[in-house]
């Protein structure tokens, strides 16, 4: 992965959503992916369970589909969290996105401290741990075995 762990997070503006402005004071989880990826569709309720287990925190999917459709797929799975249209990849581009789902966590200062391709339950498992330090909250599960999902799976 390009941009990994210890990086620079590349900031982005889609729409009104600024990254650098939305990580101030607190961290940002970021997850880029696209509605014929089943893995994505594995994914994606996890990031809105580590919104809901951690408001403070910003978490935003960055969909690789028109508006319409990201609006369309997030409602069909029920997801809560923010969402934005990347339908002309410019932001996925600019985060080297090879693989979908590519996600992130970075800090309020911009580094980046957890990165993953595909579905890494250890790896989603760590983003809530550094997300309860970083906001004062105490800790959630966010994922358990009776979720019956894989330990990891390739995007």
């Amino acid at each position: 992965m390009e941009l990994g762990v210890g990086k620079r997070f590349r900031d982005f503006v889609l729409g009104d959503f600024d990254s650098e402005t939305a990580r101030k004071g607190h961290p940002l989880a970021v997850i880029v992916w696209k509605a014929t990826c089943p893995v994505c569709r594995l994914a994606l309720p996890f990031f809105d369970r580590l919104q809901a287990a951690y408001p403070a925190a910003a978490v935003v999917g960055v969909g690789q589909e028109p508006a319409e459709e990201v609006d369309r797929f997030a409602a069909e799975l029920g997801l809560k969290f923010k969402q934005l249209s990347d339908a002309e990849l410019k932001t996925s581009r600019r985060l080297g996105v090879a693989i979908v789902p590519s996600y992130w966590l970075v800090s309020a200062s911009g580094d980046v401290l957890v990165s993953g391709e595909g579905w890494d339950r250890a790896k989603v498992e760590d983003v809530g741990k550094r997300l309860a330090l970083a906001t004062g909250t105490a800790e959630q599960t966010i994922v358990t075995d009776a979720d019956g999902v894989p330990a990891y799976r390739p995007g």
